[in-house]
């Protein structure tokens, strides 16, 4: 994601599920939009239905946007919006005299369902609970797994096997197993790995 040149900070924040931009408008002779590339490719177009704005790509939602907001330096909320040419997405605020500023705008989107889940048993969990030695005796479970996603996932486990030890070890303490959440990030291509506890079906 790239923004416009204009005048005032901008900070990307990584949520879960999702990415949350924060711009400031730091007086009133400063612009009050600001635009947003979120670098689509050619077959993905932000639509607006309804007053609330999506990404879509080959026929479905890949990215949901949500209700922006923007607040005066006292808290107070200003009014604002969204406008877009289909590629671009522009947050709007309402210039208000009686507002203080610096005023803090946040449009955030949140990625979409393009995305699966590895599920793992208890007995798969206590194993993976047990550190990299049991982490072995359950890979390479990835071969099942058809490319992108079984390749993507090769890579993270071998950065990231700590991670999903120490997920596995809370999941057993709380007799709980272990899933791996797998997905685009956004639509740009690179996929994600994030491993969680999971209760129900699992046995």
């Amino acid at each position: 994601m790239t923004t416009h040149g204009e005048p005032g900070s901008v900070t990307t924040i990584p949520v879960a599920g999702g990415e949350q931009t924060v711009f400031t408008i730091d007086s009133p002779d400063d612009p009050h939009s600001r635009t947003f590339d979120l670098n689509l490719p050619k077959e993905a177009t932000i639509v607006e239905r309804d007053g609330f704005f999506f990404v879509e790509q080959n026929g479905g939602i890949a990215i949901r946007i949500s209700e922006p907001w923007a607040k005066d330096a006292h808290g107070r909320n200003l009014e604002t919006w969204f406008t877009t040419d289909g590629k671009e997405l522009t947050q709007h605020v309402e210039k208000n005299e009686s507002a203080t500023y610096p005023i803090t705008a946040d449009p955030r989107w949140n990625w979409g369902n393009i995305s699966g889940h590895i599920y793992f048993s208890k007995e798969e969990t206590r194993k993976l609970a047990a550190g990299a030695a049991g982490a072995a005796a359950v890979g390479p479970f990835w071969l099942a797994v058809p490319p992108p996603f079984g390749p993507a996932i090769a890579g993270w486990w071998a950065k990231n096997s700590i991670h999903v030890t120490e997920t596995a070890t809370r999941a057993v303490a709380g007799k709980k197993c272990v899933q791996l959440k797998v997905g685009y990030i956004g639509i740009s291509g690179i996929i994600g790995v994030s491993p969680a506890e999971y209760t129900e079906g699992c046995s």
